[in-house]
């Protein structure tokens, strides 16, 4: 077959027309040629294009996925994706209000460079801006949010404020829990002056710890076991029992009850007020209505003191010292009203009782008896007398030799 024969050939349809044979290149090469060159341009269409621009009311409607690769803006327009969507690269949406950072893995709400995995950027610093989360379907949420308010871990969770704003925690829509700039807390008030000030009550300052401690905030009485402290410092009995100990002030002065490096019970008192007593002391009594002693009175009692002789009202060192015997069924008052007092020992030598014994009384009348419980004069012994040196006395005289004068020395 020479050339012109392997060119062409003639070609006869179903009728007997005859057609001129077309040649390999155009019937085979050209349409390949022409295929991949079309595949090639939209290969590279694809992949240069940086940007889908829509204009409003249109769409782009996706029945698949769709992946975007490279830097990519949709500027306008509607996308319905009924698939997946396959983002290499950043993301950004109306104008940072949503930013998503494919390199770090970050997001950011109102903010291009997020700092952490979540980075709110508050819009208006003037704003009450910040995170809510809510339940669907339920008022409940939970609100951070703040001028300057941040919440924050560091290896510890912390809550707080990195400018001189106070922290506050509310319930019902009233401030609970507040600390200030400085570090005040306040329990019940948004002004704490202390380093924790408690405000509860119509008087606002009551604290009451499981009736363990009471503080009345009205009439600042401290109560221990007891929440109706009727002193300064009222000790109540545990477990509903008789209260052991309790303390109160009078005046307007300084009362003061401590012990010292040594052992010694100091009370003292630094009292101004012109209504004071003269006096400062212990005093100790029972007080029952048991017996013969009238309910609510009180009991013998033994009182230790200082007393003071003039009409002032300060206590100063005591002029002399109070040793007093209180009359039973009667209130301890300024009249010190008369009591017996009465002195005892214990036997310790051998073959004697180990009772206690009364040596000696002075009674109300300030007749002293020594060895009697009922002296009918200034003194009276009941025993022997052993006077040495010199004593003298209305018509009665004692040297130091024994010699005894009656009317003479």
């Amino acid at each position: 077959m020479d050339s012109e024969t392997a060119e062409s050939h003639t070609v006869k349809d179903n009728r007997g027309n005859n057609y001129k044979n077309v040649s390999f290149f155009g019937k085979v090469i050209l349409p390949i040629f022409l295929l991949f060159l079309f595949i090639l341009v939209l290969t590279t269409l694809a992949y240069a294009a940086t940007s889908i621009e829509l204009t409003t009311g249109n769409f782009i409607n996706v029945f698949g996925n769709l992946n975007l690769s490279g830097n990519n803006l949709i500027n306008a327009g509607n996308v319905s994706i009924r698939g997946n969507l396959s983002v290499d690269g950043n993301v950004s949406i109306g104008n940072s209000t949503l930013f998503a950072d494919s390199t770090n893995s970050r997001v950011g709400i109102w903010t291009a460079s997020p700092q952490t995995k979540l980075h709110i950027q508050m819009a208006n610093a003037d704003a009450f801006n910040g995170l809510r989360i809510t339940r669907s379907g339920s008022t409940e949420e939970l609100d951070i949010s703040s001028r300057s308010g941040i919440i924050m871990s560091n290896n510890t969770f912390e809550i707080g404020t990195d400018t001189a704003h106070g922290l506050q925690l509310d319930t019902n829509n009233t401030a609970r829990l507040f600390i200030d700039g400085s570090g005040n807390v306040g329990i019940g008030t948004t002004a704490p002056n202390y380093l924790l000030q408690v405000a509860s009550g119509t008087d606002g300052r009551s604290v009451n710890l499981s009736n363990v401690l009471y503080v009345n905030g009205s009439s600042g009485n401290v109560g221990i076991n007891t929440a109706a402290p009727s002193t300064d410092l009222d000790i109540g009995g545990r477990n509903g029992t008789t209260p052991g100990h309790e303390l109160g002030g009078f005046g307007t002065g300084n009362q003061e009850l401590y012990q010292s490096q040594n052992p010694l019970l100091s009370i003292s008192s630094d009292i101004t007020a012109t209504d004071a007593p003269s006096q400062t002391g212990i005093s100790l009594y029972n007080k029952h209505g048991t017996g013969d002693t009238l309910p609510n009175t009180y009991s013998p009692y033994i009182a230790f003191s200082s007393r003071e002789d003039t009409e002032t009202p300060n206590i100063y060192n005591s002029q002399y010292a109070i040793i007093a015997g209180q009359q039973r069924g009667e209130a301890v008052n300024a009249d010190w009203q008369g009591g017996d007092l009465t002195f005892w020992t214990r036997r310790v030598a051998g073959g004697q009782d180990y009772d206690m014994h009364e040596r000696m009384r002075i009674d109300y009348n300030g007749n002293v008896g020594i060895g009697t419980t009922s002296p009918g004069s200034k003194l009276t012994v009941a025993g022997t007398f052993n006077a040495s040196g010199s004593s003298t006395g209305p018509g009665l005289y004692v040297d130091s030799s024994g010699n005894v004068g009656i009317g003479t020395t």
